[in-house]
């Protein structure tokens, strides 16, 4: 079995950058606020620096450092989309019965006449592949980046 990681375009040091530099900024906005309302009560504050600190790690974690493996098989298909952007458990879509792989949209349209579903974001480095494919009797398409390994595995 192959398997292929593809992460999210932006750097995860640059994620946690953004993290500790928004972190920052907010202290930077909270220290103000106590020199101009003059605060009583610190502990308050604080509550609300770590509750911002929590929230923005969080988006961070579930908007922006997505990351997606695929799994190739014979005759399967199977994406895994690891912290999704709804929630953190790992979303499976298993393909069986792949009728053609190709990188030519029309000729996908020609066995495919509906929506194509799309995976991952097209990627500049990798080609992008059309994958048809039966699903309890419905026919169905799907578009993902990767490598040619991932396409010759599958034909």
């Amino acid at each position: 079995m192959y398997k292929e990681r593809v992460k999210a375009s932006v750097n995860p040091i640059l994620a946690v950058v953004i993290w500790f530099f928004g972190t920052y900024v907010f202290t930077i906005l909270w220290g103000i606020s106590q020199i101009l309302f003059e605060f009583e009560n610190h502990l308050i504050m604080q509550i609300i620096c770590l509750l911002e600190t929590v929230w923005f790690g969080w988006f961070l974690i579930t908007k922006v450092l997505t990351e997606i493996e695929y799994e190739v098989s014979e005759n399967k298909l199977t994406v895994r989309k690891i912290l999704s952007k709804r929630t953190s458990i790992v979303a499976l879509v298993a393909l069986s019965n792949i009728k053609t792989v190709t990188k030519d949209r029309k000729k996908c349209k020609e066995f495919h006449k509906g929506r194509i579903k799309s995976f991952v974001r097209p990627n500049l480095k990798k080609d992008t592949y059309y994958v048809v494919y039966k699903d309890e009797g419905a026919t169905r398409a799907i578009a993902f980046s990767a490598s040619k390994k991932v396409a010759e595995l599958l034909k």
